[in-house]
């Protein structure tokens, strides 16, 4: 299959809103198909996933794409990037063009935090807990809350983190056929908080940069917002209570966008997305930096 260049396919618009219809036109031989491509570029490689997928008009080459409702929104981190594009192909040529998808959705607590495909850090302390009452999951957004206590307040001093973790599968498989995730710290801020005794509750608030992105759960890379609430022990570990809310999760962690890296040709991605698919690399061990801030 071969690339077809100059303007074989164009979209009627650039980008679009999770949900949408999407329209253009098609200009290849031997009836092509048009697809709606997923891309995610994960320091190890990047993954194509198959969306949805139509035929175009036979009389004079024209498609209409359906956007599903729940799509995760385009996004860039420092180290990974979740993109889309739509591409048509053919048995002999191929031709694409990039996409920008916006999507909305309303902060919430995952199901089960500690399930196999992708563990959460979500937990109570013994002696207290994490309330969230507002939380934007992006750059420019703000989380508030408040820790509450459980009982009286138990000595030691309490400090309240804030991070946001760009987060990647740096296998498939590991030991007893769990993935394994690698993690960057893009960004993290502590807050020390003072306890009143006659006081249930003591609250927090953290502004968060216009870089950040949003919070994303996709298949093999994922951008998370976590707090944490630290009590510092005395001869014995600390104290700890930590909440990761959700945002963009959508049909990534259900029945998800069927991969197609094994069966259509780097050629084909390239001229669709305007970047060549990159072969996963061996297996890198080690665990992310430290909080590290964008320069």
């Amino acid at each position: 299959m071969r690339p077809a260049f100059g303007r074989r396919l164009s979209l009627d618009q650039a980008g679009c809103v999770a949900g949408a219809v999407i329209c253009g036109h098609v200009a290849l031989d031997d009836d092509p198909t048009v697809e709606l491509l997923r891309h995610e570029r994960v320091p190890l490689g990047e993954y194509v996933f198959k969306v949805v997928e139509v035929r175009p008009s036979q009389s004079d080459g024209t498609f209409a794409l359906s956007v599903p409702d729940q799509m995760l929104p385009s996004a860039t981190g420092q180290r990974c990037e979740l993109r889309y594009s739509v591409c048509a192909r053919s048995e002999r040529e191929a031709a694409g063009a990039p996409l920008e998808v916006t999507a909305s959705a309303r902060p919430h607590l995952a199901g089960d935090p500690f399930a196999t495909e992708r563990p959460l850090m979500s937990w109570d302390a013994r002696h207290f807990h994490i309330e969230l009452s507002d939380a934007r999951l992006e750059g420019g957004g703000q989380l508030v809350g408040r820790v509450h206590r459980h009982g009286d307040w138990p000595p030691g001093k309490i400090a309240v983190t804030a991070r946001s973790q760009e987060c990647w599968r740096a296998a498939a498989l590991a030991v007893r056929g769990l993935p394994h995730w690698e993690f960057k710290t893009l960004w993290e801020r502590h807050h020390p908080i003072r306890t009143d005794l006659d006081s249930m509750w003591v609250p927090f608030h953290f502004d968060l940069p216009q870089w950040l992105p949003p919070a994303v759960e996709a298949t093999t890379l994922a951008w998370r917002y976590e707090l944490i609430a630290q009590r510092s022990v005395r001869y014995w570990f600390d104290e700890t209570a930590v909440i990761t809310p959700l945002l963009h999760e959508g049909a990534a962690l259900r029945r998800g966008p069927q991969l197609i890296r094994d069966h259509i040709s780097s050629s084909a991605i390239a001229a669709a997305a305007g970047a060549a698919c990159i072969s996963p690399m061996p297996h890198l061990r080690g665990r992310g930096s430290v909080a590290e801030r964008r320069p």
